[in-house]
């Protein structure tokens, strides 16, 4: 059962990993919000029959945080399927790489976790090279390569919205 679940990990992992090219594709026939609601529409039919099987019960606390979670993954998902309308596939995931740094500095000052000399180094490395990308996108040449400057920053703020999601989660 090992290689079962090993293998529907990788297939998971490669599939997870092609959603910004297919959304990319998606939204020139459909508006990304539309485009995502049908996405999510699709995933509430496959998975409700399995929700209400098992019968969950929520307290009226279990019901408000999975809201505000809900409101940080909400906004992570329609800021960026409009942000890939405006940047590339290849930088949008490049930018997501950024959420761990920002989880540990939300985990250092919400769960009081500490900060290592690591992930300091690792923080500084990272914001140089965010800050290296929103700047090629800045210059008009480098469009096609680095996306734009909105579609960037728009990206960013969706990885923000991922990062709190994670660690109100």
């Amino acid at each position: 059962f090992m290689w079962v679940g090993l293998l529907v990990l990788f297939i998971s992992g490669i599939l997870g990993g092609l959603s910004p090219i297919f959304l990319k594709l998606g939204i020139q026939e459909f508006p990304p919000l539309m485009l995502t609601a049908l996405r999510f529409a699709l995933a509430t039919i496959v998975f409700y029959p399995l929700f209400i099987r098992q019968k969950p019960k929520l307290s009226r606390q279990d019901v408000v945080v999975l809201f505000t979670q809900s409101i940080f993954f909400a906004l992570n998902v329609g800021l960026f399927s409009i942000a890939i309308q405006f940047t590339t596939a290849i930088v949008s995931q490049i930018l997501y790489t950024f959420v761990p740094i920002i989880v540990a500095i939300l985990s250092y000052f919400f769960l009081k976790e500490k900060l290592t000399k690591n992930r300091i180094v690792g923080l500084t490395i990272a914001t140089v090279g965010i800050g290296f990308l929103i700047h090629q996108s800045i210059t008009r040449e480098q469009v096609l390569t680095f996306g734009t400057p909105f579609g960037n920053i728009l990206t960013l703020c969706a990885v923000f919205s991922w990062a709190f999601y994670l660690v109100i989660s």
